[in-house]
């Protein structure tokens, strides 16, 4: 199945095959999101990561613009100069034998959502997609209204935009998808290029792009800037305020969780700047100090001078804007949805001396019942460099967590040479930018300094407000604006944006900036492993094998600051293969693996497989082995390739295979590798969907005024449809092909739960009154049966109604297992307090009693110490380890419980499909299985792979986490079957 390029939407489940896109085609091609897994989830119970909504969807769906992006990744490609100098149009890929200059050059799968060609320096533009040329594209097919030929009816403004728009650029901002490979290059030297674009798993089912993708809604959508873009018919709060100097108090909104789409204020034109200057600030769900509080004009794309230019809004741009009448107001507006759990304090800190009187405002918002591990609060980081410091980058944002930022306002105090510092983004603690612009104001859409500061207002970037601005009207610098949708930059652990100030940061203008994101303070990405090749005791432990591989130590620095140190390492350099085992966080949603190397050697090229299976072809253009103006060798890069979900889920460890692919055009000469770094993908608490509620009334200030309808709006389609984890994703060349085939038809979601052999419990004396747990949640009677024992419980807090849940689907750790099965089998031993029998369950733990108690009973026996995933011995008492906090898989609680209840047979034949006798649990499960405790699930259905003749045996799905839900109804049906007096046996 095809999917439209120009609308690629993907559900990244945890429980499948990375769960792209296989079902339900909407009429223009694309492919329903939003979609509920919910047969795999009661199934496996594992956490849903969120709907990926890449290129032209994330404009469709922007009301998810707070979603954290989970499983590809953000990178750029530019011809800024590695070494740090201001020689930002030296770097290309490479030249061919025609003079074409090679800009960007990427193996897919992937997505271009963001080009910048300075001016017309090296066009036309040649496009090549999947190694086909497709069309030269000239500066005057850019920015056009109403375009009729290709390739310009293919970018129409503002998905593109020419020189005197921008004053300076050449820009493609239209979704640009590609299945096995993009280049674009100049037909001549080019100017400064940048490019931002994302790197998707292997096997990711979308459609190269042919130009004639339906884009209408989208370029309509954006051209609506500098209008109310919000919907309306939501709630709505509104009112008059006087601000004296200090913070006021606007509104408050309570009764979440809810999601504000509109904040607007207008104010009398004569107080336009001292309220521009006042700083807006929201707290979020109690807190003491605000997530946002930067200046009011800053939040609204104009971080200058206050005024009113002739011709147009001063701001017009899409997220927000400002702009009045000349005479009388002055509005700012601001659209960036933002959500909130409960609460959310709206405030103004006036900076004036004077009071400013009359100031109209209105909120908008609607409910937002999305997860809340699925999304991160909106922020707005701003600093403010008096004093830029001499040879170094300003820092505009370090935060660490997930999330992604949205856009940019900065003040650079005056057009000029201080515009050469080039900005860069550097994510999860990447030692390489993933983005390197090339200077400030290609950042803020323009070039050339804007033509020498000629003020422009574009929906997604520009220069508004200048040192020109006329006579009498306010003057405070000059600041651009940039705002990103489709070309947002994610974060899965850690981010920082550093900034040079003018060329080689011997700049000395002020600086003010402020960068909008949405932040969750949950990671992500968390290191799994981490390889060191050129240690020895490294290399054993991950069992590296490089046999034809050289040997070789580099000591360079780090490409693209101005100044960075020199560091020594040794790696190889290799022509045939290498391989090695990597550790995984078996909650994974998908992982990465980053490589450190040199990027002295052109144009690396390999294979990478995963446990045997293709994993996509690792790529790296060009080359660069020059010095800095320190003298010192630049050739340290770091890069990241995602992982398909389907081969790194479940799994706490993989064997990697690289195998160096050898081309002569481009040419290459080896594979290099210093350093693998593997990231595994794991979601918050709280990222399973639930059934929308009602939200509760909001509360409202005595000024405020209810809208008549209160009803949300949304633009998501939601159709949900599991996908199996046996599925194979589509082969792309030049990965030998898989021999199975993809699949093609929708399977429809499970009607029932997976067991086969059902005991249900009687009714007990007591009512279940978890919210989340209604008589028809298949797990209801087992719950109740052991809450109605006092075994279980459930939450207090953190609950959508505010009344207690159980979050069945949430998954158990080894200590909660440990104690559930402990308080089920009646183990009540008194323990001497001095008693610690593993490691890392001290004593003052909140689970060492049951720990001790299960491994009084011979239940379990831990980790030896030094050895897998276990710690380090520590003398004299050497202990095991527990890893109490590591969520438990479904074979682990199937021997805990087939120990504690004393099974004891001996099987004679297997069960299911994937638990041969070779397994490590295949007793266990046999037993469990023997008392109809457990049943598995029928091949060929939901989570199952399929069915294998003649025996068409159940799948039982050893390695995937076990649920609260699923943990309950093993262990009733062990110790309570019929939820009777309880019986050891």
């Amino acid at each position: 199945m095809q999917v439209s390029g120009a609308k690629l939407a993907i559900l990244m489940s945890s429980a499948g095959a990375l769960c792209l896109l296989l079902a339900l085609l909407r009429p223009n091609g694309a492919v329903g999101s939003d979609a509920h897994l919910t047969a795999i989830h009661e199934a496996n119970g594992t956490q849903f990561a969120p709907p990926l909504y890449v290129g032209l969807e994330a404009f469709r769906h922007w009301d998810k613009l707070s979603y954290l992006e989970i499983g590809d990744r953000v990178w750029g490609q530019s011809t800024a100069d590695p070494a740090g100098s201001n020689a930002d149009n030296s770097h290309v890929m490479r030249v061919l034998t025609d003079g074409e200059h090679v800009l960007f050059d990427q193996v897919g799968p992937g997505v271009m959502t963001w080009m910048r060609m300075q001016q017309n320096y090296g066009g036309p533009w040649k496009l090549y997609l999947d190694g086909t040329y497709i069309s030269a594209v000239d500066p005057t097919d850019l920015g056009q209204i109403t375009p009729t030929t290709f390739p310009a009816r293919a970018f129409p403004y503002p998905l593109s935009l020419n020189i005197p728009q921008t004053q300076g650029s050449s820009i493609i901002a239209a979704s640009i998808p590609f299945s096995q490979s993009m280049s674009w290059a100049s037909v001549n030297p080019n100017g400064n290029f940048y490019s931002i674009y994302r790197k998707l798993p292997y096997g990711t089912p979308l459609t190269t792009w042919t130009g004639s993708e339906p884009i209408t809604d989208v370029v309509q959508l954006l051209r609506r800037a500098g209008s109310d873009i919000a919907p309306t018919g939501i709630y709505s709060q509104s009112g008059i305020v006087n601000l004296p100097p200090g913070e006021t108090a606007i509104a408050d909104l309570s009764g979440g969780p809810y999601q504000m789409r509109a904040i607007k204020f207008r104010v009398p034109y004569k107080d336009k700047a001292g309220f521009g200057n006042s700083r807006l600030r929201i707290y979020w769900d109690g807190e003491t100090s605000p997530s946002v509080d930067a200046p009011i004009k800053f939040m609204a794309g104009d971080g200058a001078g206050v005024y009113q230019p002739a011709g147009r809004a001063l701001v017009q741009g899409w997220a927000a804007g400002a702009g009045g009448d000349g005479s009388s107001y002055m509005d700012f507006n601001i659209y960036w949805p933002m959500p909130f759990t409960s609460t959310a304090r709206i405030a103004v800190f006036s900076t004036s001396k004077l009071d400013i009187n009359n100031v109209n405002w209105s909120v908008r918002y609607e409910p937002f019942n999305d997860p809340p591990g699925w999304w991160g609060k909106f922020h707005t980081t701003y600093t403010a460099w008096p004093n830029p410091p001499a040879g170094q980058d300003m820092t505009f944002l370090d935060a660490t967590g997930s999330g992604r930022i949205v856009g940019t306002v900065i003040n650079f105090n005056v057009p000029g040479g201080t515009l050469e510092g080039d900005p860069h983004f550097f994510i999860d603690d990447n030692n390489t930018p993933q983005i390197e612009v090339t200077g400030t104001e290609e950042w803020g859409t323009g070039g050339n300094y804007w033509n020498g500061g000629n003020q422009t207002s574009l929906p997604m970037g520009g220069l508004p407000s200048s040192v020109n601005n006329p006579p009498g009207e306010d003057i405070d610098g000059a600041a651009l604006y940039r705002y990103l949708v489709a070309d947002t930059v994610p974060f899965n652990r850690h981010v920082v944006v550093r900034w040079e100030h003018g060329i080689d940061d011997y700049g000395t203008d002020p600086y003010r900036a402020a960068v909008f994101w949405y932040g969750n303070p949950a990671q992500t990405a968390i290191l799994s492993d981490d390889l060191l090749i050129g240690d020895e005791a490294s290399r054993t432990l991950h069992n590296y094998r490089s046999p034809t591989g050289n040997s070789y130590q580099l000591t360079a620095a780090y490409e693209y600051p101005v100044h960075n140190p020199l560091s020594a390492d040794t790696g190889i350099s290799m022509t045939t293969v290498s391989s090695f085992t990597m550790a995984l966080n078996p909650r994974n949603v998908g992982a990465f693996l980053r490589r450190k190397f040199d990027y002295g050697e052109p144009n690396q090229r390999a294979n990478f497989f995963i446990d045997g299976q293709p994993a996509g072809t690792w790529y790296t253009g060009g080359y660069f082995n020059g010095a800095d103006i320190d003298g010192r060798l630049r050739r340290w890069r770091d890069e990241e390739f995602p992982l398909p979900a389907s081969l790194t889920e479940g799994k706490s460890s993989v064997t990697v295979r690289v195998e160096f692919v050898f081309t002569s055009d481009p040419p290459n000469t080896a594979w290099t590798e210093f350093r693998y770094q593997m990231y595994s993908f794991v979601m918050p608490p709280d990222s399973v969907p639930n059934t929308p509620t009602p939200a509760s009334t909001p509360t409202a200030p005595s000024t405020a005024t209810p809208s008549s309808t209160a009803t949300a709006n949304t633009t998501a389609t939601s159709v949900w449809v599991p996908i199996p984890s046996a599925t194979k994703l589509a082969t792309p060349q030049p990965i030998p092909p898989s021999t199975s085939t993809p699949t093609s038809t929708p399977i429809p979601p499970s009607t029932g739960t997976p067991t086969a052999i059902p005991v249900p419990p009687t009714s007990t004396p007591c009512a279940l009154n978890f919210t989340d747990v209604p008589p028809t949640n298949p797990f209801y009677s087992y719950i109740r049966c052991l809450a109605c024992r006092g075994i279980i419980s459930g939450y207090s807090s953190g609950c959508p109604t505010g009344n207690p849940c159980f979050r069945p689907f949430n998954d158990v750790t080894r200590g909660q297992a440990a104690k559930i099965v402990a308080n089920s089998a009646g183990y009540n031993e008194a323990i001497p307090d001095n008693q610690q029998s593993f490691e890392d369950v001290p004593s003052s733990g909140p689970f060492w009693l049951y720990v001790e108690r299960v491994y009084l009973h011979g239940v379990i026996s831990g980790y030896t110490c030094g050895q897998g995933p276990a710690g380090p011995c520590v003398p004299p008492q050497n202990r095991p380890y527990f890893l109490p906090y590591n969520n438990i898989t479904r074979g682990q609680l199937a021997k805990v419980d087939a120990n504690a209840a004393g099974y004891g047979e001996t099987p004679t034949g297997q069960t299911f499909e994937d638990v041969s006798p070779t397994n490590p649990f295949y007793l266990y499960i046999e037993r469990v299985a023997s008392h109809g405790v457990i049943s598995g699930y029928t091949c060929g259905q939901g989570p199952a792979g399929p069915c294998v003749p003649p025996q068409n045996r159940p799948y039982f799905l050893p390695a995937n986490n076990v649920t609260r839900g699923q943990t309950s109804k093993i262990v009733a049906n062990t110790f309570f079957p019929g939820c009777q007096t309880p019986s050891k046996r």
